[in-house]
C-alpha cells in the first residue's frame, strides 16, 4: 500500500529559476562572515542549495555534541534559514576513520547520522525551524567530498590525508526541489 499526502509549506522550498537564484544568494549573503571563516560552504548543484558545515568548530572526533562554538554558527545558519523557509535535507557525513570501540558510536553510520539529528534538533528548538520541513540522514564515509586516492590510484597519506579527511568530516543542509507529494510506503498492512 502506498500512501500519498501533500507536504505543507513546499512553496518557500520551491526552487527553480530566478526564485532558487535569489534564494542562493540571499543565504550566501547572510552567511558571509561564516564562509570568510571557512565555517561554511553555500554552494548549488542544480536546483539545490547546501549549506556545507565543516568539523573545526562543530564537533570534537568521534563524538555528535555540538561545540559551544557551534552554536554561534548553527544559530546564523538557522535565522537564515527561518527568513527562506523551505524543507531542508540534514545530512552527517563522517571521514574514514573506524570507531574505536571504547567510544559511544559503534561504527561511522551512527555517528553521522547522531550528528545530522543533533543539528536538526538544534534547529529545531533553538531557532523554532518547523520539524515538519527537516529530514535527516547519515551517509558514514560514503559520499566523500575528496576521494581518499590520487588520480594514479595511489592512496593518499599524512598531511594530504588529514586534510581529506577533514574536508569529509561535515554536516550539510540540503534545500532541494521537493516532489509534488510525500510518498509512504507501508511495509506490513496487514497491520493496520
Amino acid at each position: 500500500v502506498i500512501l500519498q499526502r501533500p507536504i505543507e509549506g513546499n512553496s518557500a522550498a520551491e526552487g527553480s529559476g530566478e526564485r532558487s537564484s535569489e534564494k542562493f544568494e540571499t543565504i550566501r549573503a547572510a552567511l558571509s562572515q561564516e564562509i570568510l571563516s571557512g565555517l561554511a560552504q553555500v554552494e548549488r548543484d542544480g536546483d539545490s542549495i547546501i549549506i556545507r558545515l565543516g568539523q573545526q568548530d562543530s564537533f570534537r572526533s568521534g563524538s555528535a555534541d555540538l561545540q559551544d562554538s557551534f552554536a554561534s554558527t548553527l544559530s546564523s545558519v538557522g535565522d537564515v534559514l527561518g527568513e527562506t523557509g523551505g524543507m531542508i535535507r540534514v545530512e552527517g557525513h563522517t571521514d574514514d576513520v573506524p570507531m574505536v570501540k571504547k567510544l559511544k558510536y559503534s561504527n561511522n553510520w551512527e555517528l553521522s547520522v547522531a550528528r545530522a539529528t543533533n543539528v536538526g534538533v538544534f534547529m529545531i528548538e533553538k531557532n523554532g525551524y518547523d520539524p515538519d520541513l527537516i529530514s535527516i540522514t547519515g551517509h558514514a564515509d560514503t559520499r566523500p567530498r575528496v576521494s581518499y586516492t590520487s588520480e594514479t590510484g595511489q592512496r593518499k597519506l599524512g598531511k594530504v590525508l588529514k586534510e581529506v579527511r577533514k574536508a569529509n568530516r561535515r554536516v550539510d543542509l540540503i534545500f532541494a526541489r521537493p516532489a509534488a507529494s510525500e510518498q509512504i510506503r507501508r511495509f506490513f498492512p496487514e497491520q493496520e
